[in-house]
């Protein structure tokens, strides 16, 4: 997640059209926290600051696979 643009992500989008995915301007990444939800799937809201000096956060549900590889089941 130290990476400033999705594209670099790409090898973890393996459930989701990355295309349909807006590229996000992310300057810098602040800390973020990640939760545990139901049936062993965590989130992230990560909040970042924008070219234009804006604060906002992308969100990402995921679930770890037999291999504990990270597997995107929601980006918002």
């Amino acid at each position: 997640m130290k990476e400033d643009k999705l594209s670099t992500m790409h090898n973890y989008f393996r459930k989701i059209d990355t295309d349909k995915i807006p590229q996000l301007d992310i300057v810098k990444t602040f800390p973020y926290n990640i939760h545990l939800l139901i049936n062993d799937s965590y989130d992230i809201y990560i909040p970042y600051k924008n070219s234009q000096g804006s604060i906002d956060c992308y969100c990402v549900d995921f679930k770890l696979n037999k291999f504990n590889e990270i597997m995107i089941t929601k980006f918002y």
